[in-house]
């Protein structure tokens, strides 16, 4: 009776050990299968951002393939969103709606040279301190923006881009440079430059400024065309400048822009591509 009880001893032993074995094979096969599925998804998503980064390498490759953009006629109102542009040249933005200039935009242009502006509604000095961070700008064309009726506007955009060799299709003279540093050497003269500049900010053109839709442009410019103010936008004008005084500084502008002949031959010729585009 012994040996019997001593031999079912055994034999249930055995069958436990057979059991845990089991258990535990099918346990590291699971776990196996487990970490082998784990192993697969982390390659499939290593692969995915792989592809994703070589579309998008692919997509930075195509948009920095050109050496001049012309973005010219449409309805543009703030200079911005750019990718990574590091052939970029030349950039035509003339006779769009741009009121705003994004600060960083030397940052997407490493290279760029030329930016004709011409034909926008940049109207304060300090909106054209963006371009300063475009170290290799030397050749900016802002015509006809109210900016440029701006006391002092020439020698404050000498002032601020250090590179430039024309402005406006008028070459930039080493006694303007000089005149520009005397002026505003120091940052009380700025400031004092900038405050003059929103002094003649007309409120119509504030308004145009701060517009959020091209409807609403349309329907301001209509207004100051027929020298009509909708009733929101009428205030005093003690601060705007005199018939003669405008009449004086327009006269200015008028005589600056003859003398644009002394300004190099390849933008006397990309001028006149922007004034008569269907030549």
């Amino acid at each position: 009776m012994g040996f019997f009880t001593k031999f079912h001893i055994y034999e249930l032993k055995a069958k436990i050990n057979y059991l845990v074995t089991q258990i535990l094979r099918i346990y590291n096969s699971r776990v196996r299968q487990e970490q082998s599925d784990l192993v697969f998804e982390i390659d499939e998503r290593v692969r995915e951002k792989q592809q994703e980064r070589d579309i998008e390498s692919e997509r930075e490759i195509e948009s920095d393939q050109f050496d001049t953009i012309d973005l010219s006629d449409n309805e543009i109102v703030n200079l911005e969103n750019f990718p990574y542009l590091n052939r970029l040249g030349t950039l035509l933005v003339n006779n769009n709606r741009i009121t705003r200039i994004n600060p960083s935009i030397g940052k997407f242009m490493l290279k760029l040279h030329t930016l004709v502006l011409t034909n926008n509604r940049l109207t304060n000095l300090v909106e054209i301190d963006p371009l300063a961070s475009l170290t290799k700008l030397q050749f900016p064309s802002l015509l006809d923006n109210n900016i440029t009726k701006k006391p002092n506007y020439r020698l404050y955009v000498i002032h601020k881009l250090k590179s430039l060799h024309v402005l406006d299709f008028k070459k930039v003279k080493h006694k303007e440079r000089i005149e520009a540093h005397n002026l505003f050497s120091s940052q009380e003269a700025e400031e004092e430059g900038e405050k003059e500049s929103a002094k003649t900010f007309i409120p119509g053109e504030a308004a145009i400024v701060n517009s959020q839709t091209l409807e609403e442009v349309a329907r301001l410019e209509k207004a100051l065309k027929s020298g009509q103010l909708p009733a929101d936008l009428k205030i005093g004008d003690n601060d705007g400048m005199t018939n003669n005084e405008a009449a004086k500084e327009d006269k200015m502008v008028t005589d600056e822009q003859t003398e644009a002949n002394d300004g190099g031959q390849e933008m006397l010729s990309l001028n006149r591509r922007i004034m008569n585009p269907q030549k």
